[in-house]
């Protein structure tokens, strides 16, 4: 049986990602999921992008 519980969300995963210090978040969010989608068991879709700093600029 599926336990949400037993796995990492992805709001710790963001919270994380936020920490380091290493990385930025530019999207956290939910989406509607596009008309036509093959997987049509959800509604919407999380969507998160993080890009990694380069810390060797200054």
């Amino acid at each position: 049986m599926y336990d949400p519980q037993a796995y990492v969300g992805i709001d710790e995963i963001a919270a994380a990602i936020a920490a380091s210090g290493e990385w930025r978040i530019d999207v956290n969010e939910t989406r509607p999921r596009p008309p036509g989608a093959i997987s049509t068991h959800h509604v919407d879709d999380v969507v998160l992008r993080a890009v990694r700093l380069d810390h060797r600029r200054k």
